[in-house]
């Protein structure tokens, strides 16, 4: 011991820094108890940043991003961070699942990975894009799927809320769905897709095969996302939680930062969308490259419907960048922006190529370091920059299905008693994909209320992971309330998210490129509304000299700019109560 004590405190150092690197922090407790100078160097704050640095991303660079846009003020020191607990809680997570034992702490696994995912490492220009240490550590802890009691809630169709705008919101509240762990389960399957368990042994005739569990979440994602009563006025036509009467003006909110992902619905909608992608890419290569090609596959669930030539390519290529493959050789810097990279800001294609993109962003070539939100209209003007990286080629898939179908559903999805095995496996969905050249045509920006209900304060970091009840490894396995934990960290930096929503221009846009039918024309927006997630409306219409056709609602899956785009519903414009809808995702591909 003494002649290990005699190495110099450098070396010392990257020893106990690899042995976190190496997933292995209980070794560092252990060491901790061989000698009071051992003990010193590793309760030594700098240590366990330099060992956290080592194997996750740095919180402190996604908000540094965004300070000076809220204010600047207030950032966390990083003096006071909490490296050792945070760690720990990731680390003490590993290992519950290699034991499974996670009975008592499911809310502490799904506070840490969604903490995780939400906070990964940008992706700047110019620089090496090395993939995401966060990315890289929820890929482990999904390695054998989410814990088999997150899958059952996935295949089972809870009691159907009624979805008017007659409901109880006190009956909405008891559901597990609307409570701060449900919201980050949900969001997470948002993030990830659908990871089915994988057991020790598992029945491929029952429930706990991979395959079993795919068809049933499917099924009750699909009765989710085609459910004719869910769109309504208080929720914006669109999938958002509702908003009191009070704030609404008519149907959009007086103060944009009220407005919140339904995060239940858009992971259903990404279950459907991913599933139905993959299946269009089934067809027989002799078809690949024809237009309006019209094709049912051999289990008769879905008629893709590619609008352009290279249709079936660029789905194709959207579906390796979710499973995260990567070619032999490639050394273009994409396996940082594959798989769970693509959650990561900037990781799009083209993102930072727009129009003051980069300069304010980052701050450089004329970018303010105090920016300022000029003064607020409601109409488009030629005052503001393409911070959500707009300006591009975009590909946009819609699902739908027979309109006494959906109807059918529709009524179905009442049913109280509802048994996975009673679901519907073999609804017939039409996947459209076509292609979007999206242009600029304006901004505008949110008038800031006379007395704002926030406080411009930049966020602490977005890790969510709860805090140990130990100030040693020892206790690293005791954990406390996690959705306590959550509930103050999430209160310390919403306050900053909500104020993007006054500090960022309103983008208006149109499709310079409408498609197979030159008289289709696309309008939309795209705006930051609360807990600083970027919202995309647009309408279209087939005709110009007629009204509106349709409408859609999605918001960004991960970061501003991520390669995941934004994924929601479309509906009629007029929102009558017959209207159809269904789940749409669009991404950027150039």
């Amino acid at each position: 011991m003494s002649s290990f004590l005699a190495l110099p405190t450098e070396i010392l150092e990257q020893i106990l820094v690899q042995c976190g690197h190496n997933g292995s922090p209980e070794s560092i407790s252990t060491i901790s108890q061989t000698c009071k100078e051992l003990r010193d160097l590793i309760y030594d704050t700098t240590i366990w940043r330099e060992v956290y640095l080592s194997v996750l991303d740095s919180p402190f660079v996604p908000q540094e991003v965004i300070a000076k846009f809220v204010g600047g003020k207030g950032i966390l020191e990083k003096g006071k961070f909490e490296w050792k607990r945070r760690l720990v809680a990731v680390m003490s997570l590993q290992k519950q699942l290699k034991t499974l034992d996670l009975a008592e702490n499911l809310d502490g696994y799904i506070f840490t990975l969604s903490g995780l995912a939400a906070a990964p490492f940008p992706v700047f220009p110019d620089r090496p894009c090395h993939p995401s240490l966060n990315a890289v550590w929820v890929d482990k802890l999904l390695a054998d799927g989410f814990p088999k009691p997150l899958i059952d809630r996935l295949m089972r169709k809870s009691p159907v809320m009624s979805y008017t705008t007659n409901s109880a919101a006190a009956n909405d509240s008891l559901k597990w769905e609307a409570t701060n762990v449900g919201e980050q389960f949900y969001r997470l399957v948002l993030q990830t897709g659908f990871r089915p368990h994988q057991a020790v042994t598992p029945d491929i005739n029952s429930c706990s095969s991979p395959a079993r569990q795919q068809a049933l979440t499917r099924a009750v994602a699909r009765h989710h996302v085609y459910n004719m009563l869910y769109p309504s006025a208080s929720r914006c036509w669109g999938p958002f939680l509702p908003c009191p009467a009070s704030v609404l003006d008519p149907s959009q909110p007086k103060e944009p930062h009220l407005l919140v992902p339904d995060y239940p619905f858009l992971s259903a909608a990404r279950i459907v969308m991913e599933a139905n992608l993959r299946e269009s890419l089934e067809e027989s290569d002799e078809s690949e490259g024809m237009i309006s090609m019209v094709w049912e596959s051999d289990r008769g669930q879905v008629w893709p419907l590619f609008t352009y030539e290279f249709g079936r390519r660029d789905v194709y290529e959207f579906i390796e960048r979710l499973d995260g493959k990567v070619d032999v050789g490639d050394v273009d810097g994409s396996e940082g922006r594959k798989g769970l990279n693509a959650l990561r800001m900037g990781s799009a294609p083209g993102f930072w190529d727009g129009e003051g993109t980069k300069e304010r962003w980052l701050g450089v070539d004329g970018g303010s370091e105090d920016e300022q939100a000029p003064g607020s209209s409601d109409q488009p003007d030629a005052e503001g920059w393409d911070w959500a990286g707009v300006e591009g080629t975009w590909i946009r898939a819609v699902c739908w299905m027979d309109y006494r179908q959906l109807l059918y559903h529709s009524v179905r999805s009442l049913t109280v008693i509802f048994r996975p095995d009673e679901l519907n496996h073999d609804m017939r969905e039409t996947c459209r994909i076509s292609t979007m050249r999206l242009r600029i045509t304006g901004y505008s920006w949110t008038h800031r209320p006379e007395s704002p209900s926030i406080t411009v304060l930049p966020p602490e970091p977005t890790s969510l992971s709860p805090p140990s009840s130990s100030s040693t490894l020892q206790g690293a396995d005791e954990m406390p309330d996690a959705e306590s934990a959550f509930v103050r960290e999430e209160e310390k930096y919403k306050d900053a998210m909500d104020s993007l929503v006054y500090a960022l221009p309103v983008i208006h846009f149109s499709d310079d490129q409408p498609g197979v039918t030159p008289e289709r024309t696309i309008r939309g927006t795209v705006r930051m509304i609360g807990g600083g997630i970027a919202r995309w409306s647009m309408i279209s219409r087939d005709n110009p000299e007629e009204h509106d056709d349709w409408v859609m609602e999605a918001v960004q899956i991960g970061g501003i700019g991520s390669g995941l785009g934004a994924a929601g519903m479309w509906t009629g414009a007029g929102h009558e109560n017959a209207d159809p809808l269904g789940p749409m995702w669009t991404w950027r591909v150039a």
